[in-house]
């Protein structure tokens, strides 16, 4: 869900002390991060391997 990668972006910049403007340009690419990582554990979990050849 891309609120909740947003959310979880805003959070973990907040909590390393990113300034507030900062913040707000890191905060796509961040979010974008978190949800690609997470596609990526739920294949690898899926898949019982590496995720590395389908």
């Amino acid at each position: 869900d891309e609120r909740g990668s947003t959310q979880e972006a805003e959070a973990l910049l907040a909590e390393s002390g990113v300034p507030a403007r900062k913040r707000r340009e890191k905060l796509d690419a961040l979010a974008a991060a978190l949800l690609l990582e997470s596609f990526l554990a739920l294949r690898r979990e899926r898949t019982g391997g590496s995720g590395v050849g389908g």
